[in-house]
């Protein structure tokens, strides 16, 4: 077993063909920043390449959470903004791993909120912890959907479920996740990462370029719909964030209180 530890980004590899890739950034349950983004780019992008060797991977989060969504935390007021708010490539992690030709299965534990519901839901397949949480948080910070959440939803759950999903931004618990699709099956959370890759060893078996075959052929309806909706969020958002409501969105949080939008 070998483990590489960059700085936010932790790749282990396993027996079997197996590579557990897991966010590391604990002490802020995985939330999404600009250097995380980048190093789950920088992965998925050098394994497209061929700098990794692996047949399937299992992807998760360090600590109590899989992904608390985007990092909201105060920043420094003469810092450059982020690039990921930007329009900029980093934002399409997810589709670095719709693309990717190994299966990705999601270990989801704990809150997987916001971007983290995104990421998820762009694995390949789902094993939920008991004590997972999902949520499309966006529209409680004032914003739309982002990462691809709206494409993923739609896809998981169709058009009705995904906009009630969207709308009422309510939590979403693992039985609720199983019963709705959204995850293969659920464990007890000291289980999940073994679970998870016993799954990942029994797929690892199989033929690496039919799996990867495989896996386009499911993926090759969806990929303008992806970009076009990637491309969608990034322009609400650059808009919606410069409103009133979008503010109130983000001081709420950091208020940790309900927001109170006014419509402007």
């Amino acid at each position: 077993m070998t483990t590489t530890v960059e700085s936010v980004v932790e790749v282990e590899a396993r027996d079997g063909g197996v590579t557990v890739v897991r966010m590391n950034r604990p002490e802020r349950l995985n939330a999404l920043n600009p250097d995380l983004i980048q190093e789950l780019n920088d992965y998925f992008a050098a394994f497209k390449r061929g700098s990794y060797q692996t047949r399937v991977i299992v992807f998760t989060g360090a600590g109590r959470a899989f992904c608390a969504g985007g990092d909201f935390s105060p920043k420094d007021p003469d810092a450059e903004p982020d690039p990921w708010r930007r329009g900029h490539p980093e934002v399409e992690v997810v589709s670095f791993m719709r693309d990717c030709d190994a299966p990705i299965i999601g270990a989801i534990n704990g809150y997987a909120m916001g971007g983290g519901f995104s990421l998820a839901l762009a694995c390949d397949l789902r094993i939920a912890a008991d004590n997972m949480i999902f949520q499309a948080a966006q529209m409680k910070r004032g914003i739309v959907p982002e990462y691809g959440l709206s494409y993923f939803l739609q896809e998981q759950v169709g058009r009705q479920r995904a906009l009630e999903l969207i709308f009422t931004a309510r939590r979403i618990d693992a039985q609720e996740a199983l019963d709705l699709g959204l995850v293969l099956e659920v464990v007890p959370v000291e289980d999940l990462e073994a679970r998870a890759v016993e799954l990942a060893t029994e797929i690892a078996g199989g033929p690496p370029l039919g799996m990867a075959a495989s896996k386009r052929m499911v993926n090759v309806v969806e990929q303008d719909g992806l970009s076009r909706v990637q491309e969608l969020s990034q322009a609400y958002n650059r808009q919606l964030g410069a409103t009133e409501d979008g503010a109130e969105g983000i001081r709420s949080f950091l208020e940790r209180r309900e927001p109170q939008f006014q419509g402007r």
